[in-house]
Formats: C-alpha cells, structure tokens, sequence
C-alpha cells in the first residue's frame, strides 16, 4: 500500500528491487520512462516471476487517505502474508483533530495491533527530518513526525544515501548514481528480534 506515491511508479519501483533480488539490475527511472532498457533481460525477468505468489499493490484510494479502516479492510479481505505501507506518515488518524504527532504515534501502533492480531509482517517507509541528510549515520529520533513510529516498532532500519567522502571505501564507487534506489547504504539503530545491532553502514 502507497500513501505517496501512485500504483504505476510503486509497481516499477518493486521490479527494481526484487530483479536486484533475482539477480537483475533495472534502474526504476529508466524503467519508468522505457530509456536504456534491455528488453530481452527484462523479458526474462518478467517471465521468470510469472510463478511466484501474487502481489497486490494498491495507492491511495480516491475519495479519501489512507485510514486505519481502510487497512483494516485491506488486510481481511486480501489476507495478506506480509503488509508494507509506503509513506506511513500520510495515513490518517481518526483522531484527525489531535496534535500531528499524536496522529502519527496512534498509527504506528495501530500497524503494530494489527501485524500481532493478523500475524503478519508489517514494513513501514518513513521519511528522515531534514537534518538527516547531513548525517552519515541515523538515529530512532531522526525520523520525521513522531519519535512514536520508532517506539512502536520491532525493527528499524536507515536507508542512508551515502554523502561524499563519508565512506572511504566507497569514495570510487559509481553505483550509487542518481534514481538508482537498489545500491543505498544501510543502519539498524533498534532490533528487538535478535538484538544485534548493525554499528557501521552497510551496503
């Protein structure tokens, strides 16, 4: 589910990442705007993904955000194994006239609720604060809206765009071109399953 972004673009965004899974690299962009594409792997790609279990992607619906209603309905009539909520910070609460942080917190652990009632997994995206993109390393407290989000949640992990210089061992590096969203460094700064923590970034 997309509370940012429309089905086409979160469809093309979701090749990317499990042909990188697969053993195929597409850039997103390119894929978005059919430039620079070989066919003949995508083709392959496509069909070699025909057999695995669906997937439903759906953006926000067009009388309304996103609600915890609406993911609710969602999630028993799709019964899904594994639930993830792009832009959570957008999904409205019914509380709407409490303080914005407040909203945020009341989602974050309504999404909580609902992966233990349902026993399912449920991935949330967040942005940073905008402090953030000068950090080469994140924090629970770096993340926008609502320190709630990260308090809810069991595991949180930090896609960090790395800045130049930051990484030595990277510096030559000329995977992480612009729109390419499969090559990012990452950081778990909570992990309530195993309770090891990722302390330097990773790729």
């Amino acid at each position: 589910l997309s509370a940012e972004m429309p089905k086409d673009v979160c469809e093309i965004r979701f090749y990317s990442l499990l042909g990188r899974y697969s053993g195929y690299t597409f850039n997103p962009t390119n894929l978005l705007i059919g430039k620079d594409i070989d066919l003949e792997n995508y083709q392959e790609f496509l069909t070699a993904i025909k057999g695995r279990e669906k997937w439903i992607i759906r953006d926000t619906p067009p009388t309304s955000p996103f609600t915890m209603d609406i993911i609710h309905s969602i999630v028993e009539d799709e019964t899904p194994d594994l639930l993830i909520m792009d832009g959570m910070e957008l999904v409205q609460d019914s509380n709407w006239k409490a303080p914005d942080w407040i909203q945020k917190g009341n989602v974050a652990y309504g999404l909580k609720s609902l992966a233990m009632v349902k026993n399912i997994v449920v991935f949330c995206t967040v942005q940073a604060v905008r402090t953030a993109a000068k950090k080469s390393k994140l924090t629970n407290e770096d993340v926008a809206n609502s320190y709630a989000i990260t308090r809810a949640a069991d595991v949180v992990i930090n896609i960090i765009v790395p800045q130049e210089g930051a990484y030595e061992e990277d510096q030559d590096s000329d995977n992480l071109d612009e729109g390419n969203t499969t090559e990012r460094f990452i950081s778990v700064s909570k992990n309530r399953i195993t309770g090891k923590l990722i302390k330097k970034p990773r790729r």
